[in-house]
């Protein structure tokens, strides 16, 4: 009942003057809570004390004597000190006490006029004025509750204000104070330079934190759940205590609510600035459970935590800017462990946030990363905290259980809490949710019922994936009818009893039918049905997420179609509204739903994964049929992929997402397809035919051609398998693999390499006829290899390297080095996977398990190691043996090691414990080596001159066998468990039957054989060659049946691939080489040193590109023979030797001869030899013998004139004089008379020419030149270089200039005179260092820079420089063409020649030369283009 309003009267407020007006206030509000405590009516009379009201007219004169003191004594002082002081009363506060005091005095003047009254009306009225004076109360009592009732709200609100104040001003802080960090951030990051910024914004990373857009569907936990273990994290977050362990393990089955817990944990962690990072794996997304990226995307985030913490990762990254793609022991500790350590000055704990670990692929990664923190954390000065969740999956329930990891972690199983606890949790959640669903929909309440809500509860049982999908379910329905979705969820029969998931796959059943159910008033449902089952699987095989777009473009549907589909399966896939956002499946247990049949019996909805996988790379294939050459529109294949302007623009519009998905993916879909597909065989071989090269040239566009490697090989071995396999098809993905891996670095920064270098500079083969037309006109005139070399990679490591062996599995080699290194390697692509450190001495025998999950090494110190190698930690040492271990081998069931020592013992040990088993004696022979039979029973090992057999089923010696003194140095047993096979430094091989110990056969070889491979179908032997190469041999009929001709480097170990298509070779260069090992030569008895490659001293060449010559020796003072090649046709070259060395050679113009100096005499009486050759029948045509003088040791001294009719050359006639005595001779080469012969004072001439009109001679070294004219028989002109040079030879990283031939380009005016001058240019690095007097207008020379041969056009000496960067140079030239790394001349030796339109190189390890149509070259390329820095190709692993 609301207050009744009076008219309002002025108290009389005079008699306060003097109250003080705080005291009053004080006063007044305590009578004010005593007096709303006490108001009676109800309460009023209390405040009275005691008031005896007796009848109406002395209740009346109460009352008003009560109201009249309370607003005296209380009111009026209030509102005086609210009106006339300076005290803090609010104006709230003022008015209500104003309005309080108004209505008091209309009551008081109400009852005095009530009062008032005659005593007859008093008498009359007395039973309603009882009433009034009770309404008088009550309006008393209202007025006061209705002040202190107001005086609550606005306290309420002001606290509220209050606070509101506060945090604006905490918040004004909490912003300046980030505007002043955000300056020093910036202040310190422009101190970092654009180079260190760009190598941060390069390093790989996923988007994997936990609000990133890859997650924009998944939450935290439901507000008021898992209370308890959200306390329980943030407990051992906060917790100080150093013994705390520093991992939080959160396992739990799927389902259970980790990645919400993670999810939360990491949110507010963020809130707090705690958290240091988070990754959030996911098995639906290529990047986020690719676990070489997880390490440098927790680095990054990292850095984002202090600037300074910033610039040390770039510090990181600028001395190995590769390292983000490093094996994860040195990413973790190069971009995570070091700048840590160095940046140590964190107060607060850093907390990092790892989820869902065992949907990291593959599981050895998730491994790695358990082990790299736990051996890691420790070493962390910064107070780091790292909260991992994952399934109980056994790869990491046994990581955790290792020592490392149990003394560091904690761990905490989810679904061991008590499931009442849980249930309350779902409970709660789905109480909430539904009452959600029930505002939405206008449901009647309440809704649902109890015995729905807890029937639901029941079948979460402990999964909050089956709550939250659940919910989804019922309020997605399109008739918008949730009672009836719930109905369906609580009437559906659960199968599968026994299964732990079986609610969860019952609800997921629903789901699906419920989707299908949506179609049935569709005209065409059974298509409709079909496009949302082949949308559905796509979702669940893909190796990587799609949006709808894309996954609409690849399946070859229209988006609104692929739309639909999806619009009913938003329970269990994130479905996003943008069309050009992923599409995935909300939790990992709906695709494992689908793919196991005793989870999802029904036919209509389970995807069985043959199928799907052969569907999808038919799909992916005929979508590479859309991969077109040059697809960005470039226009000009020399280019450097990142000078191709605006390339990730550029292919956003050429590849959209789909093509490039099939083309990282659809290997890894045929890889589980079935080969009995003919559709896909189809598929598979029209790709061959028509797309294999544009595929490679788009991932070289992509930058994933690593990928190219792995593919062509599963593309290949999978059509193997296929019923009838075209021979041309495998060679063409043969060819393939060879030019990606013979050029993978180059063609990887060059998509166009692989047409303008890769190919033309194979040899004749199926890929580069089947795609002639791709290719450029052929420049290449002449020195492609006849056929791929048997050796298709080399790894160059620093080491002298030991025994290896390939993996069981055939996809890694471990190798042990004279460093004490065990080195792993990728089989496939080369790359270095690991190095383990451990043993203190050289590695002499390695052996991989039969799992290939360990690998046993010995080292000359009498130790053995067993290695986990995912880890990289070591298993158990092997201690007992007294001397080397020669050798070491895993049993075929892995459960034992054997090794065998000099100390004449053979040991077994249990290869998990590395506890000694048992121990053998020799009876002293020391072993050297040794070997174990197919069937693990037997081990051979090997003495100086005795082999042992040792069976390993009882703990007898060795059995010796009679071996005729031989000294072995080898042995392997074949597969028939009888024989094996012994090799001897005398260079003979021995077949035996070990069982009755008797010889049966030996042989001969050309080199002592020190290792024997046999291959694992047992039917070939490998055995290396004398001065290098292999030679492979017919167990079966012990006949050799062909050689791999390779460099001379020795062979040191063998071993061969399972598969034995590779055999892999150790070298005494400390390279590692991979054998094709089908591509043998059948000459299989040519002489040991057919195939050895000749060293090429000096190369020449007719100016009119005729004729080349080669002397070929191990240096330039040892040529014994020469080559010729006639360059108008493809014969081979033709071959002449001598007796006397030859030490230069020089052709004329013409070609038609050719000019040798020879070295001969003794070193006390040193002659010199000149003889000249007639080209066309290479018979000698001239010999002349200077007796009793010198010869020179440059190159310059010798040459013909322009004519052909003289020919000069120099000797040196006392090397005594201060600077030496040189002779000069012209003679005719028509008679062979001498012209003319001149003395000067040189001790050597660099440089001898003629001029064009053959009537001078030009002469110059580095400190002196001169011109000679023949008419006069004189000087014309001599003179000293300006500048002097004291080097006779280049610098050794020197790489030559090339030169045209002396011809009337070189023609020079020096000091206004017509002669000649000869320039000599060497550069070194970036620099060209000018050794020529005078020179102007010098002409065009080519150089090579990198594996790039550059053309300068010429110019003034001064737009070339001293010593200055030809990047600096005005005009940079024009660039001809990329040579292939192993066509590299070699800078030491005169090995290429320029004859002006032919560019003339020998092949580096290679008997041949090459031939580039420098002129055709001018008219393809544009006339210059930026030159890219270009590292020396030399420094690199040569494949």
């Amino acid at each position: 009942m609301p207050i009744r309003q009076f008219p309002s009267a002025a108290p009389d407020l005079g008699r306060l003057d003097s109250v003080d007006p705080l005291s009053a206030m004080l006063t007044g509000l305590s009578m004010a809570k005593d007096s709303v405590t006490g108001l009676g009516v109800p309460g009023l009379e209390a405040a009275f004390g005691g008031l005896n009201v007796k009848d109406n007219n002395d209740a009346l004169v109460s009352f008003i004597e009560t109201v009249k003191h309370f607003s005296d004594t209380i009111v009026s002082p209030l509102v005086t000190i609210a009106t006339e002081s300076n005290q803090p009363i609010t104006p709230e506060l003022h008015e209500r006490l104003q309005t309080l005091a108004r209505n008091l005095n209309i009551l008081i003047k109400n009852t005095e006029r009530l009062l008032a009254r005659g005593s007859l009306v008093k008498f009359f009225m007395n039973q309603d004025d009882a009433g009034t004076i009770a309404q008088f109360n009550k309006d008393l009592d209202r007025l006061l509750q209705a002040f202190m009732l107001k005086g609550a709200i606005l306290t309420e609100v002001a606290v509220v204000q209050g606070h509101q104040k506060l945090e604006r001003g905490l918040e004004a802080v909490t912003n300046e104070i980030r505007r002043t960090e955000a300056a020093n951030i910036d202040t310190q990051e422009k101190q970092m330079s654009m180079a260190q910024l760009q190598l941060l914004r390069d390093l790989p990373r996923a988007q994997a934190r936990y609000d990133s857009q890859s997650r924009s569907a998944d939450r935290g936990c439901f507000e008021g759940t898992r209370t308890n273990i959200l306390r329980d994290i943030n407990n051992w977050i906060n917790n100080k205590d150093p013994k705390t362990p520093p991992i939080f393990w959160l396992c739990g089955l799927a389902g259970i609510g980790k990645s919400t817990i993670a999810h939360t944990i990491a949110a507010e962690e963020d809130e707090r600035h705690r958290l240091g990072a988070s990754f959030f794996f996911c098995r639906d997304q290529a990047e986020r459970r690719d676990p070489s990226l997880v390490f440098p995307s927790i680095a990054y985030q990292l850095s984002l935590v202090d600037p300074e913490l910033k610039k040390l990762l770039a510090e990181a990254l600028e001395k190995d800017p590769d390292v983000g793609m490093a094996v994860m022991r040195k990413q973790f500790r190069k971009l995570i462990t070091e700048p840590l350590i160095a940046w140590n000055k964190s107060e607060r704990t850093i907390v990092v946030v790892m989820d869902a670990l065992d949907e990291c692929s593959p599981e050895s990664g998730a491994e790695e990363i358990l082990v790299r923190w736990a051996s890691e954390l420790r070493k962390i000065p910064v107070p780091l905290k790292l909260l991992i969740t994952s399934r109980p999956e056994l790869h990491i329930r046994s990581t955790f259980q290792s020592q490392s990891l149990r003394l560091t972690s904690q761990p905490y199983i989810l679904h061991d809490i008590e499931k009442s606890v849980v249930q309350d949790d779902i409970e709660r959640f789905l109480r909430y949710r539904l009452v959600e669903i029930a505002e939405d929909h206008d449901m009647p309440t309440p809704w649902p019922t109890e015995r729905e809500l807890k029937e639901l509860v029941r079948r979460a049982d402990i999964l909050f994936i089956f709550a939250a999908t659940a919910i989804k379910f019922i309020a997605s329905g399109r008739r918008r009818d949730p009672q009836a979705r719930l109905d369906l969820l609580l009437n559906e029969e659960t199968g599968n009893r026994g299964s732990t998931y079986r609610e969860v796959d019952a609800l997921y059943t629903q789901v699906l039918w419920q989707a299908i159910r949506q179609y049935e008033e569709e005209e065409d449902v059974e298509n409709t049905q079909q496009v949302l089952r082949a949308v559905l699987e796509a979702i669940v095989i893909l190796q990587d997420t799609l949006s709808t777009k894309s996954l609409a473009a690849l399946l070859s549907l229209e988006l609104q179609i692929v739309q639909q589909a999806l619009m009913h399966l938003h329970s269990v896939l994130v479905v996003p509204e943008s069309p050009e956002d992923p599409v995935r499946t909300i939790h990992p247990s709906f695709p494992e739903f689908l793919i196991h049949p005793s989870r999802c019996p029904d036919p209509r909805f389970r995807i069985d994964a043959e199928e799907s996988h052969t569907r999808l790379a038919e799909i992916c294939i005929s979508a590479l049929v859309g991969l077109k050459h040059d697809p960005c529109g470039v226009g000009d294949p020399w280019l450097h992929n990142r000078q191709i302007p605006n390339l990730e623009s550029r292919l956003q519009v050429a590849l959209p997402q789909h093509i490039r998905y099939s083309c990282r993916h659809f290997a890894s879909h045929l890889l589980r397809a079935s080969s009995k597909s003919k559709a896909l065989l189809q598929f598979v071989e029209q790709f061959c035919d028509k797309h294999l090269l544009v595929w490679i040239e788009t991932l070289s566009l992509l930058d994933e051609l690593p990928s190219a490697i792995k593919s062509l090989r599963i593309v290949r071995d999978w059509y193997k398998t296929t019923a009838s396999p075209n021979q041309k098809v495998i060679e063409l993905l043969n060819d393939a693999q060879r030019v990606v891996l013979r050029s993978a670095e180059e063609i990887g920064e060059r998509s166009g390499y692989l047409y303008v270098t890769a190919l033309p500079f194979s040899p004749p083969c199926a890929l580069k006829t089947h795609y002639a037309a791709a290719l450029p006109p052929d420049y290449l005139l002449r020195g492609q290899p006849s056929r791929w070399d048997p050796c298709y990679f080399t790894l160059e490591t620093c080491a002298t390297l030991g025994p290896l062996a390939y993996s069981y599995q055939g996809d890694r080699m471990v190798v042990g080095d004279s460093h004490s290194a065990v080195r792993i390697f990728n089989s496939l692509t080369g790359r270095e996977m690991d190095t383990l450190w451990g043993h203190q001495a050289e590695v002499l025998s390695v052996a991989f398990s039969q799992d290939g999950h360990r690998v046993a090494s010995v080292d000359s110190d009498s130790t053995g190691i067993i290695w986990d190698t995912t880890t990289g930690s070591k298993l158990a040492t092997l201690e007992g043996h007294a001397a080397s271990i020669k050798f070491v081998v895993f049993t075929p069931d892995d459960n034992t090691v054997v090794t065998a020592s000099e100390d004449g013992t053979l040991r077994t040990w249990d290869s998990s414990t590395g506890k000694a088993l048992a121990c053998r004696s020799s009876r002293s022979h020391a072993i050297r080596a040794g070997a174990l039979s197919n069937d693990g029973y037997t081990v051979a090992t090997l003495a100086n001159a005795a082999i042992g057999i040792w069976n390993l089923r009882d703990n007898d010696s060795a059995k010796m066998m009679n071996t005729q003194s031989e000294k072995y140095t080898a042995v392997a047993f074949l597969h028939d468990n009888v024989r094996l096979v012994s090799g001897c430094s005398s260079k003979v091989v021995q077949l035996w039957d070990y069982q009755t110990k008797t010889l049966l056969q030996s042989f001969g070889v050309n080199c002592a054989v020190n290792s024997i491979a046999i291959s694992r179908s047992g039917a070939v032997m490998a055995l290396p060659r004398d001065k290098g190469g292999l030679q492979l041999w017919d167990t079966n009929t012990w006949s050799a049946v062909g050689m791999l001709k390779g460099p001379s480097n020795a062979v040191q170990f063998l071993s061969f691939s399972p598969d034995g298509s590779t055999l892999a070779s150790a070298m005494d260069d400390g390279t590692i080489r991979l054998w094709d090992s089908s591509n043998v030569d059948s000459d299989a008895h040519a002489p040991a040193h057919a195939d050895t490659n000749p060293s090429y001293s000096y190369l020449t060449a007719a100016a009119n590109g005729s004729y080349a010559v080669g002397l070929a020796g191990d240096d330039r003072f040892s040529c014994r023979s020469l080559k010729l090649w006639d360059l108008r046709t493809p014969n081979s070259p033709r071959t002449a030797s001598f007796v006397e060395p030859a030490c230069s050679v020089v052709c004329s113009s013409d070609g038609s001869k050719f000019a040798l100096m020879h070295i001969c005499g003794s070193q006390d009486n040193p002659l010199r030899l000149l003889s000249v050759w007639d080209s066309a029948s290479l018979r000698q045509l001239f010999e002349w013998t200077g007796r009793g003088v010198g010869s020179s040791d440059r190159e310059g001294g010798t040459v013909f004139s322009h004519s052909g009719t003289l020919l000069a050359s120099s000797f040196l006639l006392d090397r005594n004089t201060p600077h030496g005595s040189l002779r000069v001779s012209v003679w005719s080469t028509k008679t062979y008379t001498r012209q003319a012969e001149f003395t000067i004072q040189m001790d050597y001439i660099s440089n001898l020419a003629f001029s064009p009109d053959d009537a001078r001679l030009f002469y110059s070294s580095e400190s002196k030149y001169g011109v000679w004219d023949l008419s006069s028989h004189r000087h014309l002109v001599t003179g000293e270089q300006p500048w002097g040079f004291n080097s006779k030879r280049a610098p050794p990283e020197a790489r030559p200039l090339i030169m045209p031939p002396w011809g009337r380009d070189l023609a020079h005016n020096i000091k206004g005179s017509d002669y000649i001058t000869v320039a000599e240019f060497w550069g070194t690095g970036d620099d060209i260092i000018d050794r020529t007097a005078d020179l102007q207008n010098h002409p065009a020379f080519l150089f090579i820079e990198g594996d790039e041969i550059w053309e300068h056009p010429g110019g003034s000496k001064d737009s070339i420089g001293r010593s200055e960067s030809r990047r600096n140079v005005e005009d940079p030239g024009r660039f001809l063409c990329w040579l292939p790394r192993t066509w590299l001349p070699n800078p030491q030796q005169s090995q290429m020649v320029w004859t002006g339109s032919h560019l003339i190189l020998v092949v580096d390890e290679s008997d041949d030369i090459c031939v580039l149509d420098i002129e055709s070259l001018r008219k393809a390329k544009p006339q210059s283009r930026p030159r890219p820095t270009t590292a020396n190709p030399r420094s690199r692993p040569r494949p």
